[in-house]
């Protein structure tokens, strides 16, 4: 058995901490797939200039988002590499391993896995996995003058988990961002976004997008 395979005891801390309130409820939309659009037509800004904190549900289809993220890449090669590059970017953790080493993790999963199936681990073990939930947010931002990044306050803002477990292999990953605008030369933080991705290969049906938003 390869160290990989036997599950660390340690809490990933992947919850997000807000201060809810009894009355806040979930939105749940499904995505125009040509423009990004929530469907229902609802404007995240104008719903939390109501409220204390937003959440947002969000069901994606699998093979749209996948097609997404592998339409970034020319080919295999370039998604091997764009892997072993993004592993320094962010915290991702095998069976609740942090993984450090490249050769390591990559020999793991050459040895253990088919090599179409590898490559489909790595591509989603890459920054292109936030590119279509970073797009519907901003798509649905209706303001022109407010700007969607990265949340630079957090170091370990970006947090990618993979669950070999029980014969499947199962995502999670976790990411900040704050949404700002400009007064004139200064940038004026307005809300810190937070948002988590859940999915399984196994299950080809949908990928849940979680969104929650606070103000700064």
């Amino acid at each position: 058995m390869d160290f990989f395979d036997t599950p660390n005891n340690i809490d990933l801390n992947m919850s997000i901490i807000q201060n809810t309130k009894e009355d806040d409820y979930i939105f749940y939309s499904k995505i125009d797939e040509k423009t990004l659009h929530f469907t229902d037509k609802i404007n995240i800004l104008e719903e939390i200039q109501n409220r204390d904190s937003y959440e947002h549900n969000v069901c994606l289809d699998y093979n749209f988002f996948l097609n997404d993220i592998k339409n970034s890449y020319k080919d295999n090669d370039s998604i091997r590499h764009q892997f072993s590059v993004d592993l320094e970017r962010c915290d991702v953790y095998l069976n609740r391993h942090i993984v450090k080493d490249k050769k390591k993790i990559i020999n793991y999963l050459d040895n253990k896995y088919s090599d179409d199936l590898v490559v489909k681990i790595m591509m989603l073990t890459t920054q292109a996995l936030l590119g279509l939930p970073f797009q519907i947010i901003f798509n649905n931002i209706i303001i022109n003058d407010y700007y969607l990044a990265e949340n630079n306050n957090n170091k370990e803002s970006y947090k990618i988990v993979i669950n070999t477990q029980d014969n499947a292999i199962k995502f999670k990953a976790y990411k900040e961002f704050r949404i700002f605008k400009l007064n004139g030369a200064e940038c004026q933080n307005l809300y810190k976004v937070f948002i988590k991705l859940d999915f399984s290969l196994e299950d080809k049906s949908y990928v849940l997008f979680n969104i929650k938003i606070n103000k700064y």
